[in-house]
């Protein structure tokens, strides 16, 4: 068996574990594809499919709750944003990507097929010189607690 039937294989294992949530998606694309089955497989190795009927999400006195994802475009923040839309399609999420401008390309393809996906917006936040323009304009160094940078940095408009 080659490598690629094995690995459909054992995503399609992985679909059926999550049987009741994941094939709710509809994947328009290979790529979406990629990502629900990525996403799948991650959730079959790392999540007690049994415990998925008795998670809620903490409650708020106002109706008007939002609540902030972060979304890394990797395989753990992809999976946790495909089930908390597929587990809680009624609630208000907001996703959020930190941008460094140093990602790989790869990430970035994962979080557009994810938005198409879920028909969601990841917010996108990014300074415009990325991490390594930054570590560049601060003498080429990360801040430490001993010489610190990002404090000055933070409450300045550079």
């Amino acid at each position: 068996m080659s490598t690629e039937n094995c690995y459909e294989k054992d995503s399609i294992a992985a679909l059926k574990k999550f049987g009741e949530i994941i094939p709710t998606v509809k994947p328009k694309t290979a790529e979406q594809k990629r990502i629900l089955i990525q996403a799948a497989k991650y959730l079959t190795e790392n999540v007690d499919s049994s415990l998925l009927d008795k998670f809620e999400l903490p409650t708020h006195e106002t109706k008007e709750s939002v609540r902030i994802i972060p979304c890394s475009g990797g395989k753990d923040s992809t999976a946790n944003a495909i089930l908390l839309s597929l587990l809680f399609p009624s609630e208000k999420f907001i996703y959020v990507f930190t941008d460094t401008k140093a990602e790989p390309d790869d990430i970035y393809n994962n979080l557009l097929a994810l938005e198409e996906l879920l028909d969601i917006e990841i917010v996108r936040l990014a300074h415009p010189l990325g991490l390594f323009g930054r570590i560049e304009k601060y003498g080429n160094y990360l801040p430490s607690g001993q010489n610190r940078w990002c404090t000055a940095a933070k409450n300045q408009s550079d």
